[in-house]
């Protein structure tokens, strides 16, 4: 029941609290678990293979699915994404129950509404909204007592929020629009009757390791406790959303602020084009600090984003160094520090989430630049609460204080060559079939690994041979994705026993191999041929390849490897 306060409406909103890396997944998995008639998804990137799982519970239940994802990220869609849209969809065309896959790109860039769809929510049932910093990615919700990404996610029981989420969400998917490309369902069905890939047969779904109509448990902790799930009341929850409203909230937000003002995020643009040079941003906490609000600003080192060789001084640490050397100078109570990531035990800040005072949080997925703001679709929480307040700042405060002397480490290795820090899936994929053949046997001999900057669980690779015999798996006219056989034979869908093989085209008329895969803490790695057979060759032969780690926010070489390919 709503209570008058200050001639407002105010309700007591249940709230499910978690954060990145240690309750996210358990928190998504239980949103995910919860819902009896519909799941809407919006997401940015989608390669985590348990809430995947988690997913394909959902349609074989007969919940009502729509998924709405990014089709031109940076980078491009992974293979290893790519296999689970397969996964999905062939699951959806099974149960045809008016489920939706879409994505949303444009072959010409103004068709798009938006820059990007950066947006990273779902809606339940109608009813409840899960809304987070964090893609769907193994980083982003990592395995109980894995490494990952620093981030904040919430669940919230507010029907009148998931209301507003929804239409958000229609419109956006909108079929009419130019920029949504349905992915066709209709080719995967042909290739399960051909291939048993991912077919919704009892055996398959015993296979799964749950019933058509069960449960995915939440994952264990590392004491083999299920992780806690704090539900915390709140008394507003205000939506914001790039680019219509986010400009003005954040603003509206920080300007709010009496006491302080504690921001952590992964980028801070300081500088932006339509702004006479300055980010409003910026502009708004220098005027907090002005009138005597505390504000602290934590963000992540940027050397995360670069390939082996960077510089001692990167651009974040010199933005950090002049916001503190200008607050010294005006005697204002503004300090900026760089995450020291080592010491807080993340792979990176991928949070974009703001404390103010004492009762407002900010759960969000917008980057501090001009681009998330101005130009994409994003989407953010506000939620007024003296308690999910205090549990977010009890994080930063941690974070904050491990971060009181930045890490300076150094690579002590060249720079690897740009050609090689290249990722595969930015060259055009295929659009011909005879590129694609219907099997490939493939071998990959990895070789030693430098490891001293990966999670151990990239250690099982080094000097390992993976050998499958990969199927076609196309569920779209422009791709060319091979998925491994022995996964559809063996039933076990255990996410480490998962590969997949795209192919490509490059803009000279060679052939790009690129083999995505788990490892037994289910971080994604990816053996990318560094030498490409030519179209007149065929797939066969040996072919030299880079491995790279891709647990974090940018693909890290982290050693050589070997493609042995037969086509039958």
């Amino acid at each position: 029941m709503a209570v008058l306060l200050s001639g407002a409406p105010a309700y007591s909103i249940p709230v499910t609290v978690g954060q990145a890396p240690e309750t996210s997944l358990a928190l998504s998995l239980s949103a995910i678990r919860s819902a009896r008639e519909s799941l809407l998804v919006n997401i940015y990137e989608f390669s985590n293979p348990e809430i995947a799982d988690a997913v394909q519970a959902k349609i074989l239940e007969g919940v009502h699915v729509e998924i709405l994802q990014e089709g031109q990220p940076v980078g491009g869609v992974s293979a290893a994404a790519r296999g689970i849209q397969t996964q999905l969809l062939s699951a959806m065309q099974r149960m045809r129950n008016n489920d939706r896959y879409v994505e949303m790109s444009a072959a010409k860039r103004a068709l798009r509404r938006f820059r990007y769809d950066h947006a990273k929510y779902l809606v339940v049932d109608g009813k409840s909204l899960l809304i987070s910093s964090e893609n769907y990615s193994p980083n982003g919700h990592p395995v109980a007592g894995s490494s990952g990404n620093r981030g904040w996610e919430t669940f919230i029981h507010d029907s009148a929020l998931a209301a507003k989420f929804t239409r958000m969400f229609r419109s956006d998917s909108d079929p009419a629009q130019p920029d949504i490309q349905p992915l066709a369902q209709a080719e995967t069905a042909a290739l399960c009757d051909r291939a048993s890939l991912f077919c919704l047969s009892p055996r398959f779904v015993s296979g799964l390791g749950f019933a058509a109509t069960g449960a995915i448990p939440l994952p264990a902790s590392s004491t083999g406790e299920e992780p806690e799930l704090p539900v915390l009341d709140a008394r507003r929850a205000d939506p914001i959303s790039s680019p219509e409203t986010s400009l003005t909230g954040l603003v509206r937000l920080l300007d709010s602020a009496q006491r302080r003002i504690d921001v952590q995020q992964l980028t801070f643009s300081t500088d932006w084009k339509k702004a006479d040079s300055t980010s409003p941003l910026l502009e708004a906490l220098f005027r907090a600090a002005e009138r005597g609000v505390t504000v602290r600003i934590l963000v992540n080192d940027d050397s995360a984003f670069l390939p082996p060789g960077y510089s001692r001084f990167t651009k974040v640490h010199q933005m950090i160094a002049s916001l503190n050397k200008l607050a010294r100078e005006r005697k204002l109570p503004l300090s900026g520090r760089v995450a020291n990531l080592e010491v807080m035990g993340v792979t990176i800040i991928h949070n974009k989430g703001v404390l103010v005072d004492d009762d407002k949080t900010l759960i969000s997925s917008i980057n501090w630049n001009e681009n998330s703001v101005m130009n994409n679709r994003e989407a953010a929480v506000v939620l007024t609460s003296r308690d999910i307040n205090a549990h977010y700042s009890f994080l930063f405060e941690k974070d904050w204080d491990n971060s009181r002397k930045p890490s300076w480490k150094k690579d002590s290795r060249p720079a690897q060559d740009a050609r090689q820090q290249a990722v595969s899936t930015l060259e055009a994929p295929l659009e011909e079939d005879g590129f694609c053949p219907a099997t490939l046997g493939v071998t990959a001999e990895v070789g030693e690994l430098d490891l001293t900057t990966s999670d151990r669980s990239f250690q099982t690779l080094a000097n390992s041979v993976i050998q499958g015999t990969f199927v076609r798996s196309k569920h779209s006219e422009k791709e060319c994705l091979l998925i491994e056989r022995k996964f559809s034979e063996a039933l076990n869908n255990r996410p480490e026993e998962r590969s997949f093989m795209q192919i490509r085209k490059t803009a000279k008329g060679s052939l790009s191999l690129e083999l995505a895969g788990y490892t037994v803490r289910h971080k994604l790695f990816s053996i990318r041929s560094t030498q490409r057979p030519s179209v007149a060759e065929g797939l066969r032969g040996q072919f030299n390849a880079s491995v790279y780690d891709n647990s974090g926010q940018s693909p890290k070489r982290i050693g050589r490897a070997k493609f042995i390919l037969q086509e039958p």
